[in-house]
């Protein structure tokens, strides 16, 4: 699911943690423990649901700063066997043909980035916080694909890759809001700027049954310089 209104998400989500924060100031015996600021707690483990689903380690050296390591691991897998049957039929001609048909894809994508924060919003229940630092990531995608043509008498195979260095600045603007002792929920608006470097691999072979063949082979590099400000993430903080 891809946010592209940050303004109306924080909005949204500020509405909703509200009627909660007061209800629990209401009550007497829950008032000590969230009139705590979550700058008493020197550590904290959030966890992003929205967006990707990936971890981070928050160290907290006051009540206006401290410093996260992000770390986001994703991927995905596929195996699919097919069968298609294939007519063209014209006034003069018939052709068909049978395909039996693999495709394989993988891909594993790894970034890390830490980022040092600032809180320049500290109500009683609500905080607002900018930062940023240095991002790092890493991407590799794989994918094969087999025909196998019957009444052609033809097989097809084509397998590519492709990998990708990112380096680059990342800064956040985030809104975070405690519900519990020492739970918060929060919501980041992310931009990265960040150089890339891509290498791309092609390969496509057919074989026919009379001993035929035709192989193509390509490489490509590419370099680019890539600036991203629509990334809304919203996770669940846990301080202790």
């Amino acid at each position: 699911m891809k946010l592209q209104n940050p303004i109306v998400v924080l909005f949204a989500i500020l509405l909703m943690l509200i009627p909660l924060n007061l209800n629990a100031a209401g009550k007497d015996n829950e008032t000590s423990d969230l009139d705590k600021p979550l700058a008493h707690y020197k550590n904290g483990i959030q966890f992003y649901i929205v967006n990707g689903v990936s971890i981070a380690y928050k160290k907290i050296f006051s009540k206006k700063s401290a410093l996260r390591f992000h770390l986001d691991l994703s991927g995905a897998f596929l195996d699919e066997n097919s069968n298609r049957d294939y007519i063209h039929e014209t006034e003069n001609d018939t052709m068909s043909y049978v395909e039996d048909g693999y495709y394989k894809s993988n891909k594993k994508n790894i970034s890390f980035n830490m980022e040092l924060l600032s809180t320049i919003l500290n109500k009683k229940y609500i905080s607002l916080y900018y930062g940023g630092g240095p991002y790092i990531g890493y991407s590799i995608s794989k994918y094969r694909n087999e025909g196998d043509y019957d009444d052609e008498y033809m097989c097809t195979y084509s397998d590519n890759q492709t990998v990708n260095y990112m380096l680059g600045v990342i800064g956040i603007v985030g809104l975070e809001s405690k519900v519990a002792k020492n739970i918060a929920l929060f919501a980041e608006y992310h931009l990265l700027f960040s150089h890339s470097w891509r290498d791309y691999e092609y390969n496509y072979k057919t074989y026919y049954e009379d001993g035929d063949y035709s192989i193509t082979h390509s490489n490509e590099s590419t370099k680019s310089w890539k600036f991203e400000f629509n990334n809304v993430t919203i996770g669940v903080s846990v301080y202790f």
